[in-house]
């Protein structure tokens, strides 16, 4: 961990989906916590100033580094589970424990995951699923982790090539293909959040300076 630090790593998943030698990620199925090199990890990750990134990380994997963690940790890439019943999405469970930690839950704009109807992306779903996050937490906790994907194409084939690493391919479309909010949506969501009520502060808050708190915090 110290020789990545060094090299400008700042920031680290503790699983991709699968499980490892350190945590269970989202879609291993045995939901196992933690082993004690994961727990090791967590405590160097701290030492060094890396971030804790429980996105794609398995539930109980996720609350048990949120809950051992000394520094404020993130949800990178997420989406609460009450938008969409998708391992990937997290519950307010583990939202609560990211901001009990004065951590920060990044929303995706991947529409599996903030539309369970139709998986279309759009900037009225993003602004739910940020509002959903800081009305549960606070403002203070809310972020933005597009998730973006420029090949879509691409993006569907690796999907469908390594459906180890997506449960199986099970919660995923059939194609692969998956609907992407680009970065120009984040304009109309900000003007959403002006119309829902969000003060200037608030707003650049989740725009970025909740991250860069985070940021600091873990240096």
């Amino acid at each position: 961990m110290e020789v990545y630090r060094r090299l400008g790593v700042i920031q680290m998943l503790l699983a991709y989906n699968a499980g490892n030698l350190a945590a269970d990620g989202c879609h291993e199925s045995r939901n196992a916590g933690l082993s004690q090199f994961g727990r090791s990890l967590v405590a160097e990750m701290n030492r060094v100033g890396m971030i804790i990134d429980v996105s794609h990380v398995g539930f109980r994997s996720s609350l048990e580094a949120l809950e051992l963690t000394a520094k404020p940790p993130v949800f990178s890439h997420s989406t609460p589970k009450k938008l969409a019943p998708h391992d990937r999405n997290i519950t307010d469970e583990q939202i609560r424990a990211c901001a009990s930690k004065d951590g920060v839950t990044c929303l995706t704009g991947v529409g599996l995951f903030m539309d369970g109807e139709r998986a279309r992306a759009s900037a009225s779903k993003f602004a739910d699923t940020i509002e959903y996050v800081a009305q549960l937490v606070g403002p203070r906790h809310a972020g933005i982790g597009l998730d973006y994907v420029i090949d879509a194409e691409g993006m569907a084939h690796y999907v469908r090539a390594n459906a180890g690493l997506y449960g199986g391919g099970r919660q995923y479309p059939a194609d692969g293909y998956v609907d992407f909010a680009p970065p120009s949506v984040l304009l109309e969501v900000t003007e959403q959040l002006i119309r829902r009520g969000y003060s200037h502060d608030e707003i650049c808050g989740i725009l970025g300076e909740n991250y860069l708190r985070v940021l600091d915090a873990n240096r």
